[in-house]
C-alpha cells in the first residue's frame, strides 16, 4: 500500500491519526510540501524530537492523592486542571487535550519510522537500523501506555471485554480503528516492548533514547499493572542484570537525568499551570510520612510560607520538564513488591532495604523488617508512594490497588467549603475521551 509520510513539523501538529481524514485536513495535506524520509538518519531524527517524543501526560498527577493546592492556587488552574483535580464528569469541556493528542502523535511518528524501514530496504540495511526499529517499537508502546492509563479502565479480570483504545499499527492516517478490548492494547504494548528489547543496546547515546534496560523496565511496570507478578519480577530482574547501580543521596541528589545513573529513559511532563505553581502543595500527611533522617524529606521538597511544601521533583531537566520517565528505583520497588506478593517476603524486604539505604543519612538507616506478608506489602507500598513522588505513576497504582479491598484507597479532597471523594473502582478513574475525537471518529465515549 502506498503511504504518505508527513514532515516532522506536520507530525507534531496533527491532532490525531484516526481523526486526520476530515475534509479540511485533507485539503491542507494535499497542498502541503511534504518531506518523505528515506535515510536511517532521517528516521532517527524523527525519534530524536524530544519536544514530542519525550513528553508525557500530566493530568493524572492532579487527579491522584499527592497534591493539595491552596484555594488560590486551585483558582489559578486552567479548566481542565481544575476538573481533573476534583474528578469532574466533563474534564475537557469540549476542547482538545494534550494528554490525548501527544501520545497519538508519538504513535504516529513511531509508525512512520516502522513503515519506512519496512518499505525502504536501503535504510533497513544501514548499520544501526535494528536500533532505530527498536526505538520506534518502544515509543509506540509508550504512547499506548500513556493512553491506557487514563482513557481506559485499569487492567482486571474483565480486560478481554473491557473497552480498549484505537490501535493503529500503520502510518496511514486515513485508517479509523475502533476501540477494541483492553487486553488487546496491553498485548500490543508488551509485544512491542519484547521485540524492542531484542533490538536495543544496553547503553544509549543519550537518556532521551530508549535502551534495552528501559524496555525491560517498562515490561516490568506494565505486568505489575496487570497483576502478573511472576512476569513483572522476571523483567525487573533482567533489567537489573544490565543496570543496577543506585545513587547515594548522601553524595548529591541534584542531578540532571544525564548525570544520574538511575535514569534509564528520560521524559518530562507536558507543561501545565499547576506544575509551576508555588501554591500547589504536596499533601501534608504525605510530607509528614518522611522521617527526619530520610534525605528525601530535604531533597524532594521546597518549603513555602505557612509551613507547607511544594514538590521539587527528584530529577529535573530544563529542556524537558518534570521527570516522568523510567528509573532504577522503580525497578527495585517492582522487584520488592513482586517478591512479597509471591510470598518471598525476606527477599522482597532485602531488595527494599537495598534501595532505601541510599536515601537515608549515612549511619542513620534502620533496615525495614516485616512480621508477615501483609505487613511487608504495606511497607513496600508506602515506600513506593514516597520514592516515586510526582512521577505520574501514582494514578496507575491507585487503580490497581483498588482491585483488592485490603489495599484499596479512598481519596478525599477539599476545595473551599466543598468536599470531594473518589471511591475505589469509581468510573471516575477513567478520563473521558475529548468530545471532538468522539464526534470525528465515532468511537464510544467512556461513561463517568
Amino acid at each position: 500500500m502506498k503511504r504518505t509520510y508527513l514532515s516532522l513539523f506536520a507530525v507534531t501538529i496533527i491532532p490525531l491519526f484516526f481523526c486526520a481524514c476530515d475534509k479540511d485536513f485533507l485539503d491542507k495535506k494535499q497542498s502541503a510540501s511534504l518531506l518523505v524520509p528515506t535515510k536511517l538518519s532521517e528516521f532517527q531524527s524523527l525519534l530524536d524530537n524530544t519536544s514530542l517524543m519525550n513528553k508525557s501526560p500530566g493530568l493524572q498527577l492532579l487527579a491522584g492523592d499527592e497534591l493539595s493546592p491552596a484555594d488560590n492556587g486551585y483558582a489559578a488552574y486552567k479548566p481542565e486542571e481544575k476538573n481533573s483535580y476534583i474528578w469532574a464528569k466533563d474534564i475537557f469541556e469540549g476542547k482538545a487535550s494534550s494528554d490525548w493528542t501527544y501520545p497519538y502523535q508519538i504513535i504516529l511518528v513511531a509508525n512512520v519510522v516502522l513503515d519506512g524501514l519496512n518499505e525502504n530496504s536501503s535504510a533497513a540495511a544501514e548499520t544501526g537500523a535494528k536500533d532505530v526499529e527498536g526505538q520506534a517499537l518502544f515509543f509506540r508502546a509508550l504512547g499506548y501506555f500513556y493512553l491506557s492509563q487514563k482513557f481506559a479502565k485499569g487492567y482486571s479480570g474483565s480486560a478481554s471485554t473491557d473497552l480498549g483504545l484505537p490501535v493503529n499499527l500503520s502510518s496511514d492516517v486515513n485508517l479509523r480503528p475502533g476501540r477494541g478490548t483492553l487486553s488487546q492494547i496491553y498485548g500490543q504494548m508488551t509485544d512491542d516492548l519484547k521485540k524492542s528489547a531484542l533490538m536495543l543496546p544496553a547503553e544509549g547515546l543519550a537518556t532521551n533514547r530508549p535502551t534495552k534496560p528501559a524496555a525491560l523496565a517498562m515490561l516490568s511496570r506494565i505486568y505489575l499493572l496487570m497483576g502478573d507478578y511472576n512476569l513483572s519480577l522476571e523483567y525487573a530482574q533482567e533489567c537489573l542484570k544490565l543496570k543496577s547501580k543506585l545513587y547515594d543521596f548522601n553524595v548529591s541528589p541534584f542531578l540532571t537525568p544525564k548525570g544520574n545513573v538511575e535514569v534509564l529513559f528520560n521524559t518530562g511532563m507536558v507543561s501545565y499551570t499547576f506544575l509551576n505553581s508555588t501554591l500547589n502543595f504536596v499533601d501534608q500527611q504525605l510530607y509528614n510520612s518522611y522521617a527526619d533522617d530520610d534525605l528525601r524529606k530535604t531533597y524532594y521538597f521546597l518549603a513555602r510560607t505557612g509551613g507547607r511544601y511544594t514538590a521539587r521533583g527528584l530529577i529535573y531537566s530544563s529542556n524537558i520538564g518534570l521527570f516522568s520517565g523510567v528509573a532504577l528505583d522503580e525497578v527495585y520497588l517492582n522487584k520488592a513488591e513482586c517478591l512479597i506478593r509471591l510470598n518471598r517476603v525476606e527477599e522482597g524486604i532485602r531488595v527494599l532495604n537495598e534501595l532505601l539505604i541510599n536515601r537515608w543519612k549515612t549511619g542513620k538507616y534502620v533496615p525495614v523488617s516485616a512480621i508477615d506478608q501483609k505487613d511487608a506489602l504495606k511497607k513496600v507500598l508506602i515506600e513506593r508512594k514516597k520514592e516515586l513522588l510526582v512521577r505520574g505513576l501514582r494514578w496507575g497504582d491507585l487503580r490497581r490497588l483498588n482491585l483488592n479491598v485490603e489495599t484499596a484507597v479512598t481519596v478525599t479532597k477539599k476545595v473551599g467549603a466543598a468536599d470531594y471523594i473518589l471511591l475505589p473502582n469509581s468510573p471516575l478513574y477513567v478520563f473521558p475521551i475529548p468530545d471532538q475525537e468522539v464526534v470525528l471518529s465515532g468511537i464510544e465515549q467512556n461513561q463517568r
